[in-house]
């Protein structure tokens, strides 16, 4: 198996901010969300639930759907890692299950604690694994280098 390394596993999860951006704008444009209730959402003391309750749920479920659905179907991982080349699988090579994929996310919480020490041990470690993927049992690879084998 080739490994996905460090710096186009930080390309891809770029590629996936931004998408996640865009499309939480556009979502808060067509539902009227108020100017300034995204940032506040994002970087503010509370959380609108109360206030933007749809907008606020839709935006849990697109997540859960793009972060931890992806990954476990015939795309092996999100947006930003498919067009990098990037897939995320099991110890065989395998399409990981939706119970995988949620672990490996709740492990990214652990990842970035400590300075996100989690996610820069994919630059030292042999198979280019972080904590999240240690802990979830998961490979990212480079689907191209990894099928040509």
């Amino acid at each position: 198996m080739s490994y996905g390394g460090f710096w186009v596993r930080v390309f891809a999860t770029m590629i996936d901010t931004a998408i996640v951006m865009v499309v939480t704008a556009l979502i808060g444009i067509v539902l009227r969300v108020p100017k300034g209730v995204v940032p506040e959402m994002l970087f503010g003391d509370q959380l609108y639930l109360s206030t933007q309750p749809l907008y606020s749920w839709i935006l849990i479920v697109a997540g859960l759907l793009y972060f931890i659905g992806l990954p476990a179907t015939h795309w092996r991982g999100t947006i930003g890692k498919k067009i990098l080349g990037l897939e995320i699988v099991d110890t065989n090579g395998d399409t990981i299950s939706i119970l995988r994929s949620l672990a490996r996310n709740i492990a990214r919480i652990f990842s970035s604690l400590l300075l996100c020490l989690g996610y820069i041990m994919v630059a030292f470690h042999p198979q280019k694994r972080g904590l999240h993927d240690l802990i979830a049992n998961t490979y990212v690879v480079d689907a191209a280098k990894t099928n040509n084998s």
